[in-house]
């Protein structure tokens, strides 16, 4: 890999070094160095000025070519913006309505809420332990091959996200309790019973 890298840059630097040779005007005035009368008639000389113009119309084809190039890396990056956005949006979707189904079959607010919760952590989970333990092994150079550090990463970090959702909801459950005690204790409001979850 080194010396895939180091071969590439040797050729980089030599085409940067030989490409002065190869782009360069060749002004016959300047390169003889003659008097006033002769630079004056060949500036004049017709294959001067054929020359300067076909470098004009090489340096308008270079800025096409790199306008288009450009144009076509930014049309790319949006339809994969846009592409992605759906994808997420679609997730979302479906994580909001499996949530709702299963609270509306439990007639039950607080399981839908708490469905919404385990899902969201289980993805977040697995999204971070395969990424995380993919990561991990690379820096650590271990024989791990890609597709079994993001297997191994993935199911160990959905049974972590499974134990963070229930943590997560057990710690938003227990600071609604509280903020209802402490938002209802002025106005001596009846608590609706949240215990019984």
């Amino acid at each position: 890999m080194k010396r895939k890298l180091l071969i590439l840059l040797l050729l980089i630097s030599g085409a940067f070094l030989t490409s002065q040779h190869i782009f360069a005007q060749t002004d016959t005035a300047v390169n003889h160095k003659a008097d006033s009368v002769k630079v004056s008639v060949q500036h004049n000389d017709p294959e001067a000025k054929a020359d300067e113009e076909f470098n004009i119309f090489l340096l308008s084809l270079a800025l096409i070519f790199a306008a288009t190039v450009i144009g076509t890396a930014i049309a790319g990056t949006a339809v994969a913006v846009i592409f992605l956005l759906i994808v997420f949006g679609s997730m979302a979707a479906g994580i909001l309505s499996i949530s709702f189904v299963a609270g509306f079959y439990r007639r039950s607010f607080q399981f839908g809420f708490k469905t919404f919760v385990s899902i969201i952590s289980t993805l977040a989970g697995i999204i971070i332990g395969g990424f995380g333990l993919l990561i991990i092994s690379r820096l650590f150079e271990s024989d791990l091959s890609i597709q079994r550090a993001l297997i191994i990463g993935g199911l160990g970090g959905a049974l972590g996200g499974v134990l963070m959702g229930l943590l997560v909801y057990q710690a938003l459950k227990q600071s609604a309790i509280y903020f209802w005690k402490k938002y209802h204790h002025y106005k001596k409001a009846p608590m609706p019973d949240l215990t019984k979850l």
